[in-house]
């Protein structure tokens, strides 16, 4: 009877072991599975987590697929024409290669900035001004049309932009509106328009999402400058920097309206008799994407210098493409000597322009007496008068001006303006 007992509590014992290992693998089962189920999670996690990070950088440094689409576009032509000029600076091709190479690689360049444009239209546009004397000549000349040439964008956009902002008709908010721009640039563009009163004035409206773009296009070209010319990096930082400050058109408009008054009251500006003039921006109707300001009348600097430039070629008996080659010509032997050229000054100016008015003034009697006496008789051709505006420009008083302005402005007031436009 004991030996029965022991042996049922043995097989009682046995089924209860076995009970427990099948438990206890059907535990381990479960532990298993949920530790590939976390593992899966945790791998599904990580994935998920890396693709948003790329989707916020691509998003953030690039501007998104467009952005990227950007980049590569610009890479696709300066990868491989900096490994050109690479080679051709190895090698120490002569002048005639080069001048071939740039006068190719500045078409292609503009070719690409005006199909890209954002930020690389104002790179252009560095490049047309000139800044630091670092382009090669042809890449000024090539570069000048993003001055005032920029692609626009369609009227529908623009009016679409307007009535977004204002919430209201276009009609609502100004008299006349003119369809075709004045000018166009690299965030913006600038219509003239009339207010509801009939004043007129003119309005720049900034393009959609031109944050984003302008943002991903200078990351771009940072990262192009850190492989291909790192002493770039620094100023396009500075750069990206004083940019990102530009897309607040109500925040420019209250600075236009600081630097007015500032300018205004130091007996700068003000009137018609004043070194410059700064117009009034109508604050009520600025925005952030549009800007409203009163009309200035003027000519282009740059055309002003190149009417000059025909006049005084004119004067010494030269064609412009003359007078320029020989002006660099004696520039050149100047540097190999080590030396530079050394240009009038505002006084001397002055004088030349008061012998060349009393020419002129001298030349318009002479005319006035062949008119009223020979020139009545038939068949004489009667003399055309010189007028005032034939006279030279004080390129040297300009440039004082210019620096005596933006003087006071950053060491009186702390403010300037960064953009001028002589006329």
């Amino acid at each position: 009877m004991m030996a029965l007992i022991n042996s049922r509590c043995s097989v009682q014992k046995v089924f209860r072991s076995s009970r427990l290992a099948l438990k206890a693998r059907r535990f381990s089962s479960k532990a298993e599975l949920s530790d590939k189920r976390m593992l899966k999670y945790s791998t599904f996690a990580g994935f998920a987590g890396a693709a948003i990070g790329g989707m916020k950088l691509l998003h953030d440094e690039l501007g998104g697929f467009e952005g990227m689409g950007r980049t590569l576009s610009f890479y696709s032509l300066a990868i491989p024409k900096y490994i050109v000029y690479r080679y051709h600076l190895a090698v120490d091709s002569d002048d005639e290669t080069w001048d071939s190479l740039h006068v190719e690689t500045s078409r292609l360049g503009l070719e690409k900035i005006l199909e890209l444009g954002g930020f690389h239209i104002k790179a252009g546009q560095s490049c047309a001004a000139n800044i630091g004397d670092a382009f090669p000549r042809v890449w000024v000349d090539t570069m000048q049309i993003l001055t005032d040439q920029c692609p626009s964008k369609p009227f529908s956009s623009i009016k679409h932009i307007i009535e977004s902002e204002y919430h209201k008709p276009l009609e609502k908010v100004f008299k006349t509106f003119e369809v075709e721009p004045i000018g166009a640039a690299s965030i913006g563009q600038v219509h003239r328009a009339t207010l509801t009163d009939g004043t007129p004035v003119v309005v720049k409206i900034m393009y959609p999402d031109v944050e984003r773009v302008f943002r991903g296009d200078v990351r771009t070209i940072k990262m192009f400058a850190k492989v291909a010319q790192p002493v770039h990096v620094q100023p396009l930082e500075e750069i990206e920097k004083q940019f990102m400050t530009e897309f607040d058109y109500v925040k420019e408009a209250q600075q236009m309206a600081t630097v007015r008054e500032n300018l205004n009251r130091a007996g700068l500006s003000g009137d018609p008799s004043k070194l410059c003039a700064v117009p009034v921006p109508f604050l009520h109707l600025c925005t952030k994407r549009i800007l409203v300001m009163e009309e200035l009348q003027g000519d282009k600097f740059v055309t002003c210098l190149e009417e000059d430039l025909e006049r005084h070629a004119k004067r010494l008996g030269k064609s412009v493409p003359q007078f320029k080659e020989e002006q660099e010509q004696e520039t050149l032997e100047l540097r190999k000597k080590g030396l530079s050229k050394q240009g009038p000054s505002a006084e001397q100016y002055d004088k030349y322009i008061r012998i060349l008015d009393i020419r002129r003034k001298l030349s318009n009697i002479m005319a006035i007496t062949y008119n009223v006496s020979i020139g009545w008789l038939p068949g004489m051709k009667r003399k055309q008068y010189v007028g005032k505006n034939t006279l030279p420009l004080n390129h040297a008083k300009i440039i004082d001006d210019l620096i005596y302005i933006h003087g006071y402005e950053v060491l009186v007031d702390g403010l300037f303006q960064g953009d001028p436009h002589p006329v």
